[in-house]
């Protein structure tokens, strides 16, 4: 294929596709593709990047699909996300799994689902925990109900929003360099942020 006066080895391309597709668990986009690349210097050095490919013409996208590989993962289940769980617990070594010890040991591991994710799955860490089989240590007991209530209006007055415009984030830059609780506090205490504003 010739695209924009520079050659492209469309059966080359192809073949690495493939291989990138086997490596990364059967299915492939441009971000896993990427990975690839920077995980498999040998291949991967010669494989061009996806902004080399567009500039050539190529959309990397269209081509993996055009190949019949999965652009997502497939599905997985509720019993395979809490494996990821349960193998965090035992490789972080603390009682209980805070949300914060899951995303560093998520951050270097290639398949394990991230916390937003499991959360938007299950509802709640503790939720989580309960069904991983992993006893919830908190230290979010200091707080009171009706303190977390009162730092949601206090955060909602002072940055001006109605209480149920007040996200989780913009509570969170409210919240920074102050020694009030935390959103993920908030979060795990109520089941959800939606439910923590509803309920102040």
């Amino acid at each position: 294929m010739v695209a924009n006066g520079t050659s492209v080895d469309l059966a080359e391309l192809c073949s690495l596709l493939d291989e990138a597709a086997v490596w990364n668990g059967g299915w492939l986009n441009g971000a896993a593709y990427g990975r690839w690349r920077s995980g498999n210097r040998e291949r991967g050095r010669g494989a061009p990047s996806r902004q080399a490919l567009t500039a050539r013409g190529v959309d990397l996208v269209t081509l993996i699909r055009g190949l019949g590989i999965p652009t997502t993962p497939p599905p997985v289940s509720d019993q395979d996300s809490l494996v990821f769980v349960s193998k965090a617990h035992s490789e972080v070594g603390i009682d209980g799994l805070s949300i914060t010890a899951y995303r560093r040991w998520q951050s270097a591991q290639e398949k394990a689902p991230t916390s937003g994710a499991l959360t938007e799955r299950f509802g709640s860490w503790n939720v989580i925990l309960e069904r991983a089989g992993i006893p919830i240590v908190s230290g979010n007991r200091r707080y009171s109900d009706s303190e977390l209530m009162a730092a949601l209006r206090n955060a909602a007055r002072t940055v001006d929003v109605p209480l149920d415009a007040l996200t989780m984030q913009l509570y969170e830059e409210w919240q920074r360099g102050r020694r009030m609780p935390t959103g993920l506090t908030i979060t795990n205490r109520f089941g959800s942020w939606l439910k923590a504003v509803g309920r102040a």
